[in-house]
């Protein structure tokens, strides 16, 4: 927590309603709830191989440690967002914060598989509220001046997780069981609670109505056939634990997909206020956008999935051993994120994005073709060219899915690619699993086994470097501050 008081802005760079003080203070507990979900994500995938091995899980099986979480976060994504324009972000902010440190406690408890996913379900639904209330509440709290500078104070969260939860998860389950880490979990959500209380004011709502009027309008059936939709997708993408059906074949599940996507559509066109707008999707540069940033999560997806698995069934890594394996790769992205934002700034066109996908493709393909004999110097280059690569597109990614739309619709824009964004790391866990799984079945666990799925992450990334080659710069916003405001975020 003490790192959190050295990363905000100098006081003579933001002029705000607030003061530079209270603004800092107020930033306290955002960040914290930053560091709460990605310190969380990066810890518990060192802890994945012991909850395989705890529960002696196939590989399909243990994909679901990651599917469970994010299935209720993007489902659950819209859903915080139509409600805190009724109840303000605050309070939604303060459920999502209850919500995960619930889950984590509960997972303190975990004696057996189905608590685990009982407890990253809950997990979830706190935190797909957690990270978009935050970023949405920063802009309101400082000038568009400032923006880029806050969200990027903030953004530090992520890469400064990914470079110590690791390394901490790594240590504690060497010494400890693997449920330990929940321990800091808990104390860190416990603690943004109490910060969030005392420091953060109540924002006002942007609906002119009463809650009782706008819960009224509000589109309750569209809202449960998008979840139901997102949940049938995800059975019938990794039906084994759920139906005993192998995954791809369940072809009921796959009858309720396109029936629950038929009524979704229609219901969406039909309504004056839909749960959420199809018709931005009309929109090209958030088109390419979304489908190029779902496929980067689809591969760091892969890198927080597979990787820890690889390195300790084929290189016997210990958990501390994986653990700076995470650590070098968040390092890696974190060297080259403000870069990839400087480029997309002089040379206005989608060469960062096309670029950093085209490394993560090349990365993944050398994971393909080198034997599991290879040094582990080049097993370390390689996982930090992939992360150079992940971290080199991010920025303009942003900026070309938020700034390319009118300013009235780029919280929609933003919803809408955010979705789209975690659904890539979604599928990239739940196909990861898949492709793992028949790759065992067939030779064992041998670096043979592996290759299937890095060439199936190497095909996703060459296919999002493809759709943002078409990605035009074509930015509405009026002031250059303004178009590098999304630049810090992760």
């Amino acid at each position: 927590m003490i790192l959190i008081f050295f990363m905000f802005p100098g006081s003579g760079a933001l002029k705000t309603s607030l003061n530079s003080w209270s603004l800092n203070t107020v930033l306290i507990p955002l960040m914290s709830a930053g560091l709460l979900v990605n310190l969380a994500g990066a810890m518990f995938a060192v802890a994945v191989p012991s909850i395989r091995a705890e529960f002696l899980l196939n590989a399909d099986d243990t994909s679901w440690i990651l599917i469970a979480h994010n299935l209720p976060f993007i489902a659950c994504i819209p859903l915080y967002g139509k409600l805190s324009e009724i109840f303000g972000k605050k309070p939604l902010l303060f459920a999502g914060l209850v919500c995960y440190t619930i889950g984590s406690v509960l997972m303190l408890t975990a004696r057996s598989f189905p608590v685990v996913i009982t407890a990253r379900i809950i997990q979830g639904t706190g935190g797909a509220g957690i990270i978009p209330l935050a970023i949405a509440m920063i802009p309101e709290l400082s000038q568009s001046e400032d923006h880029g500078k806050t969200l990027g104070s903030w953004n530090s969260m992520g890469p400064v997780s990914g470079l110590i939860g690791p390394f901490i998860a790594g240590v504690i389950i060497t010494s400890l069981r693997w449920q330990s880490i929940m321990w800091i979990i808990a104390g860190i959500g416990i603690i943004s609670i109490v910060l969030l209380q005392i420091f953060v004011p109540a924002q006002k709502t942007q609906s002119n109505y009463s809650a009782k009027q706008v819960l009224k309008t509000f589109d309750w059936f569209g809202a449960f056939l998008f979840n139901l939709l997102v949940v049938s997708i995800v059975f019938y993408t990794s039906s084994r634990p759920i139906t005993g059906r192998a995954p791809l074949t369940d072809y009921r599940l796959l009858a309720a997909v396109l029936v629950l996507l038929l009524l979704f559509v229609r219901r969406q066109r039909s309504t004056a206020n839909p749960y959420i707008n199809l018709g931005i999707l009309r929109n090209r540069n958030l088109r390419c956008a979304s489908l190029a940033v779902s496929t980067r999560m689809m591969a760091i997806s892969g890198m927080m999935f597979i990787i820890p698995l690889l390195v300790t069934d084929l290189y016997g890594f210990t958990p501390a051993l994986t653990g700076l394996v995470l650590a070098v790769h968040s390092a890696a992205m974190l060297a080259t994120m403000r870069l990839g934002g400087t480029i997309i700034d002089r040379c206005k066109k989608p060469a960062p994005v096309v670029l950093g996908l085209l490394m993560q493709a090349s990365a993944m393909l050398l994971f393909f073709l080198i034997p599991s004999s290879v040094s582990v110097v080049v097993l370390f280059a390689v996982i930090s060219l992939h992360g150079f690569g992940a971290g080199l597109s991010i920025a303009a990614l942003h900026l070309y899915a938020a700034a390319s739309v009118p300013a009235e619709q780029s919280g929609s824009a933003v919803g809408m690619y955010s979705m789209i964004r975690f659904s890539g790391r979604l599928f990239g866990s739940a196909l990861g699993g898949i492709i793992l799984y028949w790759g065992i079945e067939s030779y064992g666990i041998t670096d043979q086994a592996y290759m299937p799925v890095f060439l199936f992450y190497c095909i996703m990334c060459a296919l999002g470097a493809v759709s943002a080659s078409g990605l035009k710069y074509r930015m509405l916003y009026s002031s250059e501050t303004e178009k590098t405001q999304t630049d810090g975020i992760e």
